[in-house]
Order: C-alpha cells, then structure tokens, then sequence
C-alpha cells in the first residue's frame, strides 16, 4: 500500500494535524517526523541525523503492506528549532528535545518514539511502527521452523533423501 504523506510547518500544523487525526482510523500505523526544515544554500536539511534518519525512515515505510500515514512536521530553520520556547519543544503532547522524531501516533496520544540518536536505525524502526504485530509475525516464523525441525516433515525429507542414497547407480 502506498504511504501517505502530508508536509506541515509550525504556522500550518493545527489545521494538518486535525486532518492527520481524522484519517487515523483507517491507517494501521499513523507517524508523525519531526524535522529541520532545508538549508538553502545547500537543499539539504540543517540537520545531520535528519538527512542520516529520512531516508531509512522513508525506505522501511514505503515498503510496508500496511496502509502508513506519515505527518512530516518541518521545525524550522536552526534558530527557530534552538529557541526553548519553540510550540513542539513545549506542547504537551510531544515535548520535542531532538529532531528528527519519530512518533507513534494513536488513541490520540504517543504510544512510542524514536528520538534524534536512534530515528535511523532499521529494526527500531520496525518495533515503533509494527509493535506487538512484529513480535506475532516473528512468532509465527519461529513455530514454523520448529514444526519443520522437530515434524514429521523433516523425517519425511530425511527418509526421501536416505531412498535417493540407497538406490543403485545406473551405469553406461
């Protein structure tokens, strides 16, 4: 399924966030990114760990088969995102210390998050997004394997295999 994206700055973050929250239900995982807006001069963000994180973030969503929806939500330039006062740095709801972030949205609250030193890393990545669904999959993986290691199946392939070596070799 494709991910939906929406894009909001400080000035426009009510208005997106309020469409982000009505759409929730119909998502399997809602994401919020905090980030550092570009550097003009550069196109890049200001923001090391920013331009390390988007695209491993970018990369483990789109490649889901569940429905995403991601809010990135730009912080501003470094002098805005550095003032203590910044609106995210003193919301209630997301009391930002780092960018990026990377939020768990649902039951309206924060269920999980990824701060700045960890936002890039894959398998973290995967456990705020797919949670206890991640841990059920692996499950399955491992009652798979036992069941072939420890099954009849195994035995089954084992004999096959013990006939094969039994046979007699045909000659020219």
């Amino acid at each position: 399924m494709p991910m939906k994206v929406s894009d909001a700055t400080v000035s426009t973050f009510d208005t997106v966030f309020q469409k982000f929250i009505s759409e929730a239900p119909k998502n399997k995982a809602n994401l919020i990114l905090f980030l550092a807006d570009e550097d003009p001069s550069t196109s890049l963000s200001w923001c090391p760990d920013c331009v390390r994180a988007e695209p491993v973030i970018y990369k483990k969503l789109e490649t889901s088969s569940d429905d995403v929806a991601l809010l990135r939500a730009f912080v501003g330039d470094r002098p805005t995102w550095r003032n203590p006062q910044h609106p995210w740095r003193v919301d209630s709801r997301f009391k930002l210390t780092g960018v990026p972030t990377l939020v768990l949205w649902q039951n309206d609250a924060i269920q999980g998050r990824l701060e700045d030193h960890e936002a890039h890393i894959e398998n973290k990545i995967d456990a705020l997004v797919y949670g206890s669904r991640l841990e059920d999959h692996e499950a399955h993986i491992e009652n798979k394997i036992d069941a072939l290691v420890s099954g009849s199946q195994l035995e089954d392939h084992e004999a096959h295999i013990e006939n094969k070596m039994d046979a007699p070799v045909s000659g020219n």
